[in-house]
């Protein structure tokens, strides 16, 4: 499979700030996994050298912030440390509706090229310009997801994704964390469940074989990714994400009998 190349936006320079965040999903005012958000906060401000949040202070201001803007829906919630060069970091907590998002993806391969392991190894950084870049590319109705590759063509991982190939066997494998991805809790949700996931090298031309590209974050769960560039990928995505799916509950749209193979370019 041919890395396409398109006509994106210019990359958007990281900002002063410096620090790491979550993003949690919030159902009838309850922030879902409030603790695990909280330590994985602290676990990310430890990796990047910044002093280390209160984790009572991280689920008091999520479940705060939950309760004044979705009491009784569901949406989204997001918890920063960070700082101004020179300064300590602060907490700060942000809220913003769940948009809804078909149950099968279409991707495309960013003009972003992945930077590789970086400061922080696996943190969930703000102000990166590389996964700016690559959200920006994401078209709402057309483009669910943007896959970044390193500058050797290996995958390592979406914009606002991890990710699961499906290959013969079967085996499951997502890009090493090594090559400098996020170190995503949706990985680790199914981590816990009977699915062993292995880490791996994954180019452009092995996803050709795969019998599923699964897109994995803990606010959407498991997403198929049916189409890449423009072209059928993953025969059995939705399938796999059914069957993998299950740790992270019922999906927002639930899939329809279009979601049941490949999409046409109308469809999902």
């Amino acid at each position: 499979m041919t890395r396409a190349r398109r006509t994106a936006p210019a990359y958007r320079p990281s900002g002063p700030d410096d620090g790491c965040c979550t993003t949690a999903r919030v159902r009838g005012g309850r922030v879902e996994r409030l603790e695990r958000h909280a330590r994985r906060l602290r676990r990310d401000a430890g990796r990047l050298g910044l002093p280390l949040p209160d984790p009572r202070e991280v689920e008091a201001l999520l479940d705060a912030t939950a309760r004044e803007h979705f009491a009784a829906r569901e949406g989204i919630v997001r918890a920063e440390w960070s700082a101004a060069q020179g300064d300590q970091p602060r907490l700060s907590a942000t809220a913003r509706p769940l948009d809804p998002l078909p149950f099968a993806w279409r991707a495309v391969t960013s003009n972003a090229t992945h930077p590789g392991p970086i400061r922080g190894g696996g943190a969930k950084q703000i102000a990166l310009a590389a996964w700016d870049h690559a959200r920006a590319e994401l078209v709402a109705g057309e483009i669910e997801e943007s896959l970044l590759f390193d500058a050797e063509g290996r995958l390592v991982e979406g914009s606002r994704t991890n990710l699961i190939a499906v290959l013969p066997g079967p085996r499951f494998v997502t890009p090493a964390l090594a090559l400098g991805g996020v170190e995503g809790l949706g990985l680790d949700c199914i981590r816990e469940g009977p699915w062993a996931i292995e880490e791996g090298t994954l180019e452009a031309q092995r996803l050709e074989e795969v019998s599923a590209l699964l897109a994995v974050n803990v606010v959407r769960g498991i997403a198929p990714i049916v189409r890449l560039d423009g072209r059928p990928i993953g025969a059995q995505g939705t399938l796999w994400a059914q069957r993998l799916g299950g740790c992270f509950g019922p999906p927002s749209i639930r899939p329809g009998p279009e979601d049941a193979g490949d999409p046409s370019p109308g469809d999902a």
